[in-house]
């Protein structure tokens, strides 16, 4: 892009690259760019194959643009689908070295949220340091708060796991999660709330989980116990 390597980062360097930025500069896409994006934008997986959505890219004043699918869906499991395959289009375009943000307040009622993205200004805004402060931007809680095993009796590949799931973005910054390892290849997930913010929660931490659980092992599933409550398995 624009004459630039970019290093093939895998994906908890993409995990832990990503952190949600509010002020943009005012970056122009190459066409290079807007295609490689708008590709990516029918490779999304879902969850239930049933749930495919149409994402489009749209010009955005204050970013590079956005992102979002329309639908007039008001069922549960389309925003924990929303945020899984929302999730996904964030990480790749951090891969692309693009700066994002989840955006889900003042959307209109037929988009759940936007996903912003571009390059963020090194210097924030007066705005952005408010809401950094409300939100505790970067301020996150010990693995262990998030567990109920005891961290000491996880495996190597099961920490990647969960470190994972916990950089993953939430509403601000709450961090609604519950882990539970039931198995060595099976992490059971609750999300503690009742609300379309808990539901995208759910969605995006979903992803997190099964895209590390597809790093470590092979043969992956995703089952649903519960609208907060999810499993995944090898």
């Amino acid at each position: 892009m624009n004459g630039r390597e970019v290093k093939k980062m895998d994906f908890y360097e993409i995990v832990q690259k990503r952190h949600s930025v509010r002020n943009y500069e005012a970056y122009v896409l190459s066409e290079e760019e807007k295609t490689k994006i708008d590709e990516l934008l029918t490779q999304v997986v879902s969850i239930n194959e049933a749930n495919t959505m149409n994402w489009i890219r749209e010009e955005h004043p204050q970013s590079s643009g956005r992102i979002c699918a329309k639908n007039g869906q008001t069922s549960k499991d389309y925003l924990i689908e929303y945020g899984f395959q929302g999730e996904q289009i964030i990480l790749s375009l951090v891969e692309m070295n693009f700066d994002t943000l989840w955006r889900a307040v003042g959307t209109p009622s037929d988009i759940p949220a936007y996903l912003i993205f571009g390059k963020g200004k090194e210097k924030k805004s007066v705005s952005e340091k408010v809401m950094g402060f409300f939100v505790k931007s970067g301020n996150r809680k010990p693995v262990n708060e998030f567990l109920e095993n005891n961290s000491e009796t996880l495996n190597d590949s099961q920490m990647r796991i969960i470190q994972s799931c916990v950089k993953a973005p939430s509403a601000i910054n709450r961090q609604p999660w519950k882990f539970n390892f039931s198995g060595e290849k099976e992490l059971k997930i609750k999300v503690i709330g009742n609300s379309k913010l808990n539901r995208l929660d759910m969605g995006i931490v979903l992803f997190h989980a099964y895209k590390a659980f597809s790093v470590e092992f092979e043969n992956v599933e995703i089952i649903k116990k519960g609208d907060f409550y999810w499993k995944i398995k090898a």
